[in-house]
């Protein structure tokens, strides 16, 4: 009696555990194509805020950054203001941002989550005046129609890498995003379509309301307004959860934006203990890659500084950092206390009065904005890797929720189909001979020699005239 052996030789830990693929995020985040779309998005991203910011907001109403210098005519102008209904706090995108108390949102890529979803929930705060409103509405506008090409990018890049170990170009994933502009950008809008549909006929309620009898009538039937809320609700929170996988799923299948958004809602609702899994596994990848990167470029911009010490001396190396952080020209509205028992000025500490007070070179100032520019550039790398990281594990959170909804294999994504390829010259038939390749004039036995006609059968001499 024979046994059947078999030998055990290698294991499938992608088909044993498909979540594993989830580790090669910090890789394909880290390739430089994907870094410098991520960085070149970073770096356009403040503008449009900047814009929203001077068309609809006064300084008054703007929270700025703590570190930020306040002048004294600034600091009078916001009192001269009409007090604000709210604050809105200033969107910073090239400093790391500020912890928010919340461990989810302040690890990578949560932070970028809550970057990105700002816009929606600003839209959604009851307390915004109607120019407020504007600013958050445009501001997300640009956010959406920036990161519609960028991100899409960096998505089509990642799917390829994630299901068929391709690595594609930057320029091919510019024409593929280019040509579905549209669909990336409408599917990203739809949570902004469907606030503006809520929102329109609820404002033209709230108007009725402000007279007695329609109030009164509004109390009668407020179940009915009620039930529009819900429905509002039971739409947005899963897309609020599932709007990064909008992307991803035009870059992986190149569906349309309804597709799209289909697959976003139901992925997570369907499975929602699959959806959580993912992301705690995203979560600490995030984190443990994100303390790398940072550690890896806070600790060049500081050995750089260690080596040029020994050249020239730790002082000049310290004066430098020194007016790198502080104003580096004393202000006009500079109290050296002589009207005040302080002696401090408007928007400074005293210890920046050490730094204003001294004289330095033009050429010292002039070194230190230079540094200070490159050392920048360290840091918006670092920042940009949390945002290029994010849209690669959310294209990988998509590729698992499908094996696991649809179970589609992971291997499968759309590829554009090739041009056409060199063939075989046609063949061109001819009633008395049959086909034959006119192109080369080759004949069917694939000589280039001319028909003979063979001898007759009874072997008697043929006239040739």
């Amino acid at each position: 009696m024979t046994q059947d052996v078999r030998v055990l030789q290698a294991i499938s830990w992608r088909d044993l555990c498909p979540w594993l693929m989830l580790s090669n995020s910090i890789g394909i985040a880290l390739r430089p194509s994907i870094l410098s779309i991520a960085f070149v998005g970073l770096l356009l991203s403040p503008f449009g805020w900047t814009l929203a910011e001077v068309v609809f907001l006064v300084d008054s109403e703007v929270q700025k950054s703590p570190n930020e210098f306040v002048s004294k005519e600034q600091s009078e102008t916001s009192k001269r203001e009409i007090p604000p209904r709210k604050m809105i706090p200033q969107m910073v995108f090239w400093t790391p941002a500020q912890p928010s108390g919340n461990m989810i949102l302040d690890l990578t890529p949560g932070n970028v989550f809550a970057k990105f979803s700002s816009g929606h929930l600003g839209i959604l705060d009851q307390d915004l005046n109607t120019w407020q409103f504007c600013y958050y509405f445009f501001g997300t506008l640009w956010m959406l129609g920036l990161w519609a090409l960028l991100g899409g990018m960096i998505c089509r890049i990642a799917s390829t890498h994630f299901a068929r170990d391709e690595r594609m170009g930057p320029v091919e994933a510019f024409h593929f995003c280019v040509k579905r502009y549209g669909s990336l950008l409408i599917s990203a809008s739809v949570p902004l379509i469907l606030i503006l549909c809520f929102m329109i006929p609820m404002t033209m309620i709230g108007w009725l309301i402000n007279v007695g009898f329609f109030a009164v009538a509004a109390s009668w039937f407020w179940f009915i307004i009620l039930s529009f809320g819900a429905i509002l609700t039971v739409l947005l929170i899963p897309l609020f959860f599932g709007w990064p996988l909008l992307w991803p799923a035009i870059a992986t299948e190149n569906t349309d934006p309804f597709n799209a958004v289909s697959r976003s809602f139901a992925y997570p609702t369907q499975r929602p203990f699959h959806y959580a899994f993912y992301l705690a596994v995203i979560l600490l990848l995030g984190f443990l890659g994100s303390w790398v990167i940072s550690l890896a470029g806070n600790k060049t911009i500081e050995f750089t500084k260690w080596g040029v010490s020994w050249g020239v001396g730790t002082q000049w190396v310290n004066e430098l950092d020194g007016l790198q952080q502080k104003p580096i020209a004393k202000p006009e509205n500079w109290d050296d206390g002589a009207g005040s028992d302080s002696g401090s000025k408007q928007g400074g500490t005293p210890s920046d009065l050490e730094v204003v007070s001294k004289p330095y070179p033009t050429t010292w100032i002039m070194a230190a904005k230079g540094m200070k520019f490159w050392e920048n550039g360290i840091i918006m790398l670092t920042i940009a890797f949390d945002y290029a990281f994010f849209f690669v594990a959310a294209t990988g959170m998509y590729l698992l929720l499908r094996k696991d909804t649809d179970f589609t294999e992971l291997d499968e994504v759309f590829v554009q189909e090739q041009g056409p390829s060199e063939s075989l010259p046609k063949l061109k038939t001819d009633p008395n001979e049959g086909a034959s390749l006119s192109s080369t004039g080759l004949d069917q036995s694939g000589t280039n020699e001319s028909p003979t006609k063979e001898p007759p059968v009874d072997g008697t001499a043929s006239n040739v005239d």
